[in-house]
């Protein structure tokens, strides 16, 4: 049985007992459990250690090639890596949302994006230019989530369309963010060590 099945038969039996004991009824211990089985965040780190369980490759009777066995690493680290990408998002839903409005210059808007649905990965600020717009406006920062732009939802676009969006607006742009730079450096962490494996193979 996986983590995320014994959780919710955990929390079956909990809300079972609370249900029917009229003693535990309004306990706060026993509340403050089910209300973390409930979560998003506790949801999808149950996730992460599912993905990497049942990802795992079989273990082959014959000691595999140096091309099977990369094989399942790879496997496995991808669904570690989206589910952990899941774990954050899930943890982040709590944080307020800030609306920003910039008004566009001539040499844009001045910040890189990073991330894009085909990467699994939210749409994130990666770097404000020095003294471009958003630096001089000072409310973006590195590591803002970007949730919309003119009203738009980005939140599952791929990068090239959020480009696309960014490109496309003039005048005042007004773009909705939450910040999580805890979410964007681990992002920067996996990237650079895809990077890396591709041109070091091993």
């Amino acid at each position: 049985m996986t983590v995320t099945e014994d959780s919710r038969a955990a929390l079956a039996q909990l809300e079972t007992i609370q249900s029917t004991n009229a003693d535990l009824k309004g306990a706060r211990n026993l509340e403050l459990i089910i209300q973390l089985l409930k979560s998003p965040f506790f949801q999808s780190v149950a996730k992460v250690y599912d993905a990497f369980q049942t990802s795992l490759p079989a273990a082959p009777e014959a000691a595999p090639t140096p091309a099977a066995n990369r094989g399942g690493i790879t496997a496995t680290s991808q669904a570690v890596e989206n589910a952990t990408v899941a774990a954050f998002g899930a943890g982040d839903e709590t944080k307020d949302h800030r609306v920003i409005v910039l008004t566009k210059g001539t040499q844009g808007l001045g910040f890189n994006i990073m991330g894009g649905a085909e990467q699994n990965c939210p749409i994130f600020i990666s770097r404000i230019a020095e003294n471009g717009v958003a630096f001089k406006d000072g409310n973006l920062k590195r590591g803002d989530q970007l949730q919309s732009v003119n009203g738009i939802d980005v939140t599952k676009a791929t990068h090239e369309r959020a480009v696309e969006i960014l490109k496309s607006s003039v005048g005042s742009v007004t773009l909705t963010v939450k910040f999580n730079l805890q979410m964007l450096e681990e992002l920067e962490r996996m990237f650079a060590e895809k990077r890396e494996s591709i041109k070091n193979p091993k």
